[in-house]
C-alpha cells in the first residue's frame, strides 16, 4: 500500500488529476464453491458437482489448491494465505450451522477431516444452494493506510460534524423553519464531503466510507467513457430501496425523439 500511495503522489505531483477507489473491508464474499478450479465445471454445474464427489479428483484438486491459480481460475485459498483465513458464513445445511463464522481450517480439525475435503463437502450438501465463505485476503493496516494517515472514516465523520457551521455551509435546520425563503449559493471544494456510506459489516468490521464531491465526479467520468455515454445519451437508472447499488442502461436516443 505505501507504494500505492507514493505513486499516486508522484502522479499527482506531476500534475495528473487522479482518484482512486477502494475496497475498504478485510475480506471478500462469494460462494465456497470458488475454491474448486473451473476445469471441474467444463460441462456444466450439475457434472461438475458429480466429479467433485470422485475422490480421485479430489486429490487432484487438493494438488492444485496448493499449486496456485489457474488459466480462467483465481485461487482465493492462495489469496487469502490457507484455509484458515477462509470463513464459512452460510452453509445452507442445518448439520453446518453451529460452524458459521469459524474457519474451514477451524471446522476441518473438529471433523477430522482435510480442510479442502471439509470445504467441498460443505459446498455439495448445501446444493441446491450455493454455500457462502468469507475469504479475508486483504491486511487491515494497509486499509487503514489507504484510508489516509490520520483521517479514518470516524475521524472525518468527526470532522465533519464539527465543521457543520463553518462560514458558507448551508444550514438545512434553519432554512425549513422559515429563516430563508431561498436557498443560498453554497461554496464547495472538491476535496468536501459529499455522502458517507455505511457498510452492513458482513465482510467485517463496518466502515463509514466517505465520498468526496471529486471521487463521486472522477467515478461519473469513469462511468460515462467506459459505457460509452454521451451528451444525448439516455440513462435509466434502477435503485434498489435497501441497497446503495443500481443497474444502470444507457443508449442513444432514436432520431424520433432527439426533439
Amino acid at each position: 500500500m505505501p507504494k500505492v500511495i507514493a505513486t499516486i503522489d508522484a502522479a499527482r505531483a506531476r500534475g495528473v488529476d487522479i482518484a482512486v477507489d477502494m475496497y475498504p473491508y478485510p475480506a471478500g464474499g462469494t460462494g465456497l464453491s470458488i475454491t474448486v478450479p473451473t476445469w471441474v465445471f467444463a460441462d456444466g454445474q450439475a457434472k461438475g458437482f458429480e466429479r467433485l464427489k470422485d475422490p480421485a479428483v479430489r486429490e487432484r484438486l487438493k494438488r492444485e489448491v496448493v499449486a496456485g491459480s489457474l488459466p480462467g481460475w483465481s485461487n482465493l485459498v492462495e489469496a487469502s494465505g490457507g484455509w484458515d483465513k477462509v470463513v464459512l458464513a452460510n452453509p445452507f445445511n442445518a448439520k453446518y450451522d453451529r460452524y458459521r463464522n469459524k474457519s474451514i481450517a477451524f471446522i476441518a480439525k473438529e471433523l477430522g477431516k482435510h480442510p479442502a475435503d471439509t470445504a467441498w463437502d460443505i459446498v455439495l450438501e448445501a446444493l441446491p444452494n450455493r454455500a457462502m465463505a468469507l475469504f479475508f485476503m486483504m491486511d487491515e493496516r494497509d486499509i487503514q493506510t489507504g484510508l489516509g494517515e490520520k483521517s479514518s472514516a470516524t475521524e472525518r465523520l468527526l470532522r465533519l460534524v464539527l465543521n457543520r457551521s463553518r462560514s458558507g455551509c448551508f444550514d438545512y435546520a434553519r432554512w425549513v423553519t422559515g429563516a430563508s425563503a431561498a436557498e443560498p449559493r453554497v461554496d464547495r471544494d472538491s476535496e468536501d464531503e459529499l455522502a458517507i456510506m455505511y457498510s452492513s459489516g458482513t465482510t467485517g468490521t463496518a466502515k463509514g466510507i466517505v465520498h468526496t464531491h471529486r471521487s463521486r465526479l472522477h467515478l461519473a467520468v469513469a462511468m460515462a467513457l467506459g459505457l460509452g455515454i454521451e451528451s444525448h445519451s439516455v440513462a435509466l437508472l434502477a435503485i434498489a430501496t435497501r441497497s446503495s447499488k443500481r443497474i444502470s442502461f444507457t443508449h442513444p436516443p432514436r432520431p424520433d425523439l432527439s426533439s
